[in-house]
């Protein structure tokens, strides 16, 4: 039995179903995908997801879950990692490393970048041997090494500031340094496809849930969705899972935990199979989404980093098969990791976005009223842990615990990877291919 329908818990059913297991996945929710999900907006008819969610071509255990769903196809995929940063005033700065080996790709793309002034683009150079070099203390603070190390003012502004928003969820005075290079080792390392930034095509919605509960049936999975998980009942030998309705399910083998660490918390009150992992603590995305007129964003590029903006740090479209952003579907601004909005009502929120991206356009017009009569505004409380310096010691390992019959699976697991769609595919998949 799998106790939730998320990243961790598709990658944990799929990866017993090639063993030989039966399978019952059990799931709150309607739909499965976890906090990569898809709603349906009522004005527009476009179906928007919780936030933009993006991965990096090195992410092998989640690229594994997509081609069990048929999905891997549901992305741009650039042939190496591409970025754009726009800064406040309208100027676009893109790096676009050649095709070359790795990590000369990169060296060459950051030489590259002719609008920057030549001394700026030498700080960039440097900084991207940082995953090259040894690893920081684990109680150091990504912003704090970077001091030390000595790191550019631009390089941080442009390099790691944007990354460790993208990638870690949060700002770089509550990021652990070593967290975050270990993951640019795992992207810049190897294969110059493995730092790629893939961006859905697709809502998440058709590259996860409908597939999933198309699929998973006709595998012989027992779906159970709409039920949550009361207690988990821990006898001698084994457990037993009772749902909200009481419902007592046993006779389960193995209980797979894959639910989102604060929900694991509450079913392991005296801490037997968990440890600490009730201590980690959330950082939260924002999302706001508004239907901009077509020619209101003058480049097509659909990720673009907003240089020290505040409080939205990304501008996100949605693009077509070939890279290029669609401007029949809402624009997304993205909050990732920040507080400073929280309590805020919508209204102030989508003010407070508009204006921002009005700014860094160069924008005197106003934005037609529609516009942010009919923006939506996603929070995500829970969206990932938060990566501070030493989370590691609170992270539980994945797969079996010291409960016999109960493993655990999610990004909050001990992976080697932050709080990422790769994590969580890969606490699924690992703990099973080393038994």
């Amino acid at each position: 039995m799998i106790l939730g329908g998320g990243v961790a818990g598709l990658a944990s059913t799929f990866a017993h179903l090639e063993r030989g297991w039966h399978v019952t996945l059990v799931e709150r929710r309607k739909h499965l995908g976890g906090r990569a999900w898809s709603m349906r907006r009522d004005v527009h008819r476009h179906s928007l997801d919780n936030g933009p969610h993006v991965l990096l071509g090195c992410y092998d255990a989640f690229r594994r879950l997509l081609r069990a769903l048929g999905t891997e196809d549901a992305f741009w995929r650039p042939p190496t990692l591409r970025l754009a940063w726009l800064r406040n005033g309208g100027q676009l700065v893109r790096l676009r490393p050649p095709v070359w080996p790795a990590p000369f790709h990169l060296l060459a793309g950051f030489l590259g970048i002719h609008a920057l002034p030549l001394d700026e683009r030498f700080g960039l150079l440097a900084s991207g041997l940082a995953p090259f070099l040894p690893l920081p203390r684990a109680d150091a603070s990504l912003a704090q090494w970077m001091r030390d190390a000595g790191h550019p003012e631009r390089a941080r502004e442009l390099l790691f500031d944007p990354l460790c928003r993208a990638v870690m969820n949060d700002a770089p005075e509550r990021t652990s340094a070593r967290l975050f290079l270990e993951t640019l080792r795992a992207a810049f390392r190897g294969d110059r496809a493995n730092s790629a930034m893939w961006v859905p095509t697709r809502p998440w919605g058709a590259i996860l849930d409908q597939p999933a509960r198309d699929l998973l049936p006709m595998r012989g999975v027992r779906l159970l969705l709409g039920r949550s998980v009361r207690a988990i009942e821990i006898r001698e030998p084994g457990a037993a899972v009772r749902l909200d309705d009481r419902t007592l399910l046993e006779s389960h083998d193995r209980i797979v935990v894959a639910l989102p660490w604060h929900a694991a918390a509450r079913l392991d009150p005296e801490r037997r199979f968990l440890g600490h992992a009730g201590q980690l603590r959330p950082a939260p995305m924002l999302t706001v989404y508004a239907q901009l007129p077509p020619a209101a964003i003058p480049f097509a590029d659909p990720v673009v980093a907003l240089v020290g903006g505040r409080p939205f740090h990304f501008l996100c479209r949605r693009p077509d098969t070939d890279g290029r952003a669609r401007t029949d579907l809402p624009t997304a601004l993205l909050a990732g990791g920040s507080r400073e909005l929280d309590g805020m009502p919508r209204r102030a929120i989508v003010a407070a976005g508009l204006a921002q991206l009005a700014r860094f356009l160069g924008r005197d017009a106003p934005w037609p009223p529609d516009v942010a009569d009919h923006a939506k505004v996603v929070r995500e409380a829970h969206a990932t842990i938060a990566p501070a310096p030493g989370i590691e010691a609170l992270r539980p390992e994945a797969g079996a615990t010291a409960v016999p019959g109960i493993w655990l699976a999610g990004d909050w697991t001990k992976t080697g990877l932050p709080s990422t769609l790769e994590g969580a595919a890969r606490s699924g998949y690992d703990p099973l291919a080393a038994t």
